[in-house]
């Protein structure tokens, strides 16, 4: 229960929510972005100022509201970890949807037909949770649209036995697949780039990417995780993702979905689900980057799982390119 605040000598209350502490608990809170609500705050007018001196009031202290999450947040295997709404309903790390049937806490478990409705419901509790956060914000007069739509709102793939995939790949073993140390969807970040161990080079004349000072000056010849002794990891680069785009557009495998009405800064929050008959799942996504190409700026995030092979090494399992531009 929150106690009343002193006016003289606090002017703004704050605290950190139970989400945040279950994040420090976990040694993961990373603060990004800070937003300000005048949710609940009592405005009384006056035709002289505009509105009365608040000072006198009494004011309650800060406490956790179930709109403080917004994002659903999920373990390393995608299970979703419980999250408040008004709809009484929610997902455990099992993978399962819970609802709390009454005030005693009695639980249901969504199973069959009702588990991808439920699910649906789930999910859009985030933007209610929005909603009710009320957040402030500056009025944008020159996008004076307050709606945000995409067009098409649906999309759907047709997988056949031929493509995306050829007939010979459309079953593949967890352990033919590349760990996360090796796969070229992480070429980008510079904690997944394989470093060689070489001498100290004090030429600053000499470029020390370069393969051939490399080899030069190498201290010895070390597997790098590819079963070789390749000393570079290969790089997947713009122009081979783009190839590879290309390609499955050629499929029919590259859908465009427009964002219209927007803001003027179009920042985005997006959060990617697998739903089947019993299981809700939240996908994993990787940040390749950002880039030029031919004259269009470009965003590019890859979804997917991330799975342990039998070797105990973590696996991403690309499902979706997502490119933002």
């Amino acid at each position: 229960m929150s106690g009343f605040l002193d006016n003289k000598t606090r002017v703004m209350d704050t605290i950190i929510t139970l989400e945040g502490r279950r994040q420090i608990a976990e040694g993961k809170l990373n603060i990004e972005y800070v937003s300000f609500t005048d949710n609940a705050t009592f405005y009384d007018l006056d035709l002289l100022s505009g509105s009365a001196d608040p000072s006198n009031r009494i004011y309650v202290e800060q406490t956790s509201l179930m709109q403080d999450r917004i994002t659903f947040e999920a373990d390393d295997s995608g299970k979703l970890n419980p999250f408040k709404n008004a709809s009484n309903i929610t997902g455990s790390n099992s993978g399962k949807i819970i609802e709390i049937i009454s005030s005693s806490a009695n639980l249901k478990f969504i199973t069959g037909s009702e588990f991808a409705s439920t699910a649906e419901r789930l999910l859009a509790s985030s933007v209610q949770n929005f909603q009710n956060l009320q957040i402030l914000g500056t009025k944008d007069y020159v996008f004076e649209d307050d709606d945000f739509q995409s067009s098409p709102e649906e999309i759907y793939f047709e997988i056949s036995d031929e493509l995306p995939l050829e007939s010979s790949k459309k079953t593949r073993n967890i352990n033919e697949l590349p760990a996360l140390f090796i796969d070229k969807s992480f070429s980008k970040s510079t904690n997944f780039k394989y470093l060689p161990p070489i001498n100290k080079i004090f030429d600053k004349s000499l470029d020390k990417t370069d393969i051939n000072v490399i080899n030069q000056n190498r201290i010895g010849r070390y597997d790098n995780g590819k079963g070789g002794f390749e000393v570079v990891q290969d790089e997947y680069s713009y122009d081979k993702l783009e190839e590879d785009l290309s390609l499955l557009k050629s499929y029919g495998f590259s859908k465009s979905i427009q964002f219209d009405p927007t803001s003027i800064s179009n920042n985005l929050v997006c959060q990617l689900f697998e739903i089947n008959n019993a299981d809700l799942q939240k996908l994993d996504i990787v940040d390749y980057g950002s880039y030029v190409y031919n004259d269009i700026s470009k965003r590019v995030f890859f979804a997917g799982k991330v799975l342990v092979d039998d070797n105990g090494c973590q696996t991403f399992v690309k499902i979706f390119t997502l490119v933002f531009s």
